[in-house]
């Protein structure tokens, strides 16, 4: 069963001696406190909402991981485009043996 930091109202394991979060020192009396803490902080649903932003986790802020993807995608392009204009010629000069090559098979 787990009980909630009386500092920081997160869930902290049963037998805890410190909140895992916050680091607050943990007594015997933790479930007393928390339901005390609870209790003048309002309802359990707006103490979660008001730490939600504070969880640590996989939660990753989509928008750098989507400015971070879209930057890689831009710079394969530009090293593929930079290939094409260095190559033009050998690529030329491949096409032109296996067009011919293909219309006869």
């Amino acid at each position: 069963m787990h009980t909630i930091c009386p500092n920081c109202l997160r869930p902290v394991r049963a037998g805890a001696k410190y909140c895992g979060y916050c680091g607050t020192q943990l007594n015997s009396s933790t479930d007393t406190d928390s339901l005390a803490a609870i209790a003048n902080h309002g309802q359990v649903d707006s103490a979660v909402e008001a730490n939600v932003s504070q969880l640590p986790g996989p939660n990753y802020d989509r928008t750098g991981r989507a400015v971070s993807f879209t930057a890689i995608i831009l710079l394969f392009m530009v090293i593929i485009v930079a290939l094409i204009i260095r190559f033009w010629p050998d690529i030329l000069h491949w096409l032109g043996q296996i067009i011919p090559w293909m219309k006869a098979g």
